[in-house]
């Protein structure tokens, strides 16, 4: 069984994203595809960083799904625990968790604009992360990512999924198919 789990975040002083929407689209599609008894998809919204490693230690997912915001300035949003409010998380501080936590996980997707930079350094530690980078609209991002998760549950791999979601992004005319980007650990 592979475990994903689906972590997303949209503080209230961001605008607001469909997540709950996006999880549930990946969802019925792991269900619907060839391999579904081979994915099991957990998933835990509004997550603060403060509780990010205990998910990755109790969930111990081979594919971690962040959906939210990111920052002009390479960081991932998340919800401050004790304010609500919006807390950046740069790039070095999720290498560093990968380093001792990604070794079981093959998959990292960072479905946020501007991921780029977070995925390039969280692929030094993990087999491959998926980031984005620039901004993507709601629309597109939900899209790939339904494609990419449909592509996997008919036992395609990782590149072959991607390819396939940004040939989606082609197909439905969406503007975007160039911000997806898939980068794999240098060996």
């Amino acid at each position: 069984m592979i475990t994903i789990l689906f972590l997303s975040v949209n503080p209230s002083e961001t605008v607001q994203l469909e997540l709950i929407k996006e999880c549930n689209i990946i969802d019925q599609k792991l269900r619907s595809s060839a391999e579904k008894g081979t994915f099991e998809l957990k998933q835990r919204h509004d997550i603060s960083i403060k509780w990010l490693i205990e998910e990755l230690l109790n969930y111990n997912p081979q594919i971690l799904h962040f959906s939210g915001h990111g920052s002009e300035k390479s960081a991932l949003i998340f919800k401050n625990e004790n304010t609500g409010g919006i807390e950046e998380v740069p790039p070095s501080a999720l290498s560093d968790l990968f380093k001792i936590l990604g070794k079981k996980i093959d998959l990292v997707f960072l479905n946020s604009c501007y991921s780029e930079k977070q995925a390039r350094a969280i692929a030094k530690h993990v087999n491959c992360v998926i980031g984005m980078s620039d901004a993507i609209y709601d629309n597109t991002a939900i899209e790939f990512a339904s494609t990419f998760y449909l592509s996997l549950g008919f036992n395609k791999s990782v590149k072959e999924a991607f390819e396939i979601a940004i040939v989606q992004l082609g197909l439905l005319s969406m503007s975007g198919d160039k911000i997806p980007k898939l980068i794999i650990k240098e060996s």
